[in-house]
């Protein structure tokens, strides 16, 4: 996967492919009970995030439809579980990849300690994760400016996202007809009842999905990032 600054061994990228092609999930428990051991933080399982932007987003495009709960129903039960492992993948390697940023880590923590002291260090879980402080904001947008600011990596990590929706869901959402009682097509960018659900019509509902996709993938590389910094300062403490 993306950015991993940690090294995967063999044994370890074969277990990220079979949970992440296969839908292993006792693939992923090892992987991440490998990596536990191997670094001095636990790994956090996040909050899934971009199936529930799909959806708002999706609902913001059927806005005009009575029976957008069919669809988007549909199309949950046949890709969330994907979108979910990818998701989980991007978050787990961009985790244990802040935890290897020394820089940005002493950063922070020179940062909380002379903010909030040594026994702040000592109580506390997330640091500024949920503060709306302005020097606090100030330095979030700072430690993550090296990724937002960094185009290739974008490119890279939305390129991923696309292969990996190519591979595993594309057909899925191709054959999305299969699994309704009623068809919609898009006509004049609207979406519309019809009877027959054409191929092109399938694939510009491919595209919205895609596109909604990739574009909050890199949030939750940040976010997860983010939180690897933070567990990691908070752990020189415990």
């Amino acid at each position: 996967m993306t950015k991993a600054v940690h090294k995967l061994t063999e044994i370890e990228q074969n277990l990220e492919k079979n949970f992440l092609y296969n839908g292993d999930n006792q693939s992923f428990r090892i992987l991440v009970s490998i990596l536990d051991n191997k670094n001095v933080v636990k790994y956090k399982k996040p909050k899934f995030v971009c199936m529930k932007y799909i959806n708002l987003n999706l609902r913001k495009l059927f806005s005009s439809l009575p029976n957008q709960d069919l669809i988007i129903n549909s199309l949950n039960s046949i890709i969330a579980d994907d979108i979910n492992r990818f998701e989980l993948l991007i978050s787990l390697n961009s985790y244990f990849s802040a935890t290897y940023d020394i820089e940005s880590i002493d950063k922070l923590e020179r940062f909380s300690l002379d903010q909030l002291g040594s026994s702040f260090l000592y109580a506390n879980k997330n640091l500024f994760e949920y503060s709306d402080r302005e020097d606090a904001l100030q330095l979030k947008d700072e430690l993550m400016s090296k990724t937002k600011n960094n185009k290739e990596f974008i490119q890279k990590l939305k390129l991923e996202c696309k292969l990996f929706s190519e591979k595993v869901f594309k057909n899925k959402i191709l054959n999305l007809d299969l699994h309704l009682d009623r068809q919609i097509v898009i006509r004049g960018g609207e979406f519309v009842d019809t009877k027959e659900l054409e191929l092109d019509e399938l694939f510009e509902l491919y595209k919205k999905v895609l596109t909604y996709f990739s574009n909050k993938i890199l949030d939750v590389y940040i976010d997860s990032y983010r939180m690897g910094l933070n567990v990691t300062v908070i752990n020189r403490y415990r």
